[in-house]
Formats: C-alpha cells, structure tokens, sequence
C-alpha cells in the first residue's frame, strides 16, 4: 500500500511538473502566435502606405530631354499644366528665357515673364523673384485641373528658393502624373530632395520614346 502511494505521489508530481511545462510552452506559442500576427499587419501597413503614393513621377535628363518630352506630350495628347523655359531672342540673339505657364494665369502680364538672363555664353542670372511669386504659385494653382504637370527646366539655382522647392515637393506628391525636366546640376539635390520611391529617371539620348510613353501610359 506504502508502494502504491509512493507511486501515485511520484505520479502525481511528475504529472504537475508536465502540466507546468506543458502550460510554459502554450504561452510561449500563444506569444509566438500573437508576434506571427503582428507581422502581417505590419506589412499590410506599409502595403496600405505604398497604396496611397503608388506610383513614381517621371525625370527626364541629358541633351534633348525637353524635346522628349514635348512628344511624348504629343503622344498622350491630353492637355498639360505646369511650365517650360523659352528662349528669348533679341536682334537673333538669345538673351534669356522666359517662364511660360502651360495653362493661362488668371492675369495674362504674369505670363511669358523673363526669369532667366544670358550674361555669356555660359554664365545666367537667375530671377528667383519669378520662381517664388509666379512658377510656385503657377505649379499650385492648377492641381484642382488634376491635369498632367510638365515642369521644364528645372536648372540648379532654381532650388534655392524656398517657395518654388515647397512646389516642387507638393507636385512630387500629387496623385497625377508629373514630368520633370532636369538640367545638368540639379540631379543630385533634386533626388537628395524627393522621396527616393517615388522617383524614375530616364536619360533622355538613352531612352526609346515607346518606353516613356509606356511609363507615362502607367502613372495615367
């Protein structure tokens, strides 16, 4: 009898320390569980972000990128807002460029506004008084269009002007499309500036038209 009990205590403690472990292990796969769920989540939280700004904004660079892009406007034959640089020429002479809004500001003087000055042959002085108080204005002012935005040229010194940047990075997260014409210079602070995911550069001597039509065909 003394025997039997012994065994059935033994038993019984031995049926305890299982039960003990068996009830660590249940927490611990019970937690493992949880942080196994989590991470879905997790990922469909970021998912969820990537959804919100899924697609990249076109740059274009390199010699004859504005060409590249005046056919691929062509090609998507939709209306365009935003700007380009045109030449100013006096007596056959290129003296500067003046920034000419894609669509009408509501004062015609504020368009066709020379914004750059030819010194030399290499040297431009830059108005950043143009930049602040009509291209920024000019970039912001069409988004309720939700047409697509050309900006072309964006030349180095452009980028120090606090108000025509804020446009830029405000254009740089609009759901439409956006083409961005980059002069040699500007690359490096313009990617240093723009969320890394959400831009595509093409050189333009490099790239096929079809491919930036495609591209372009996708953000539409």
């Amino acid at each position: 009898a003394r025997m039997e009990k012994a065994q059935a205590d033994g038993a019984g403690e031995s049926g305890n320390s299982i039960g003990a472990e068996m009830r660590g292990l249940t927490k611990q796969t019970r937690a493992s569980t949880i942080k196994h769920r989590e991470n879905p989540l997790i990922s469909d939280r970021k998912r969820h972000v990537w959804r919100i700004h899924p697609m990249q904004q076109l740059y274009l660079t390199g010699d004859g990128a504005s060409a590249s892009a005046a056919q691929l406007m062509n090609a998507l034959n939709v209306p365009f807002s935003g700007f380009r640089l045109t030449p100013v020429r006096v007596g056959g002479s290129l003296r500067g460029e003046a920034l000419h809004l894609l669509l009408p500001p509501p004062k015609p003087r504020l368009n066709d506004v020379l914004c750059r000055v030819r010194l030399t042959e290499k040297d431009w002085l830059l108005l950043p008084q143009v930049m602040e108080e009509i291209a920024a204005p000019g970039l912001c002012g069409t988004f309720s269009t939700r047409t697509p935005i050309l900006i072309d040229r964006i030349e180095p010194e452009m980028l120090v002007c606090p108000a025509f940047c804020d446009a830029l990075m405000q254009v740089q997260a609009r759901e439409q499309l956006a083409i961005f014409i980059v002069a040699d210079g500007a690359e490096k602070p313009l990617q240093q500036m723009m969320p890394e995911n959400r831009q595509r550069w093409f050189s333009a001597p490099d790239t096929p038209a079809e491919t930036l039509v495609e591209a372009a065909m996708l953000r539409l």
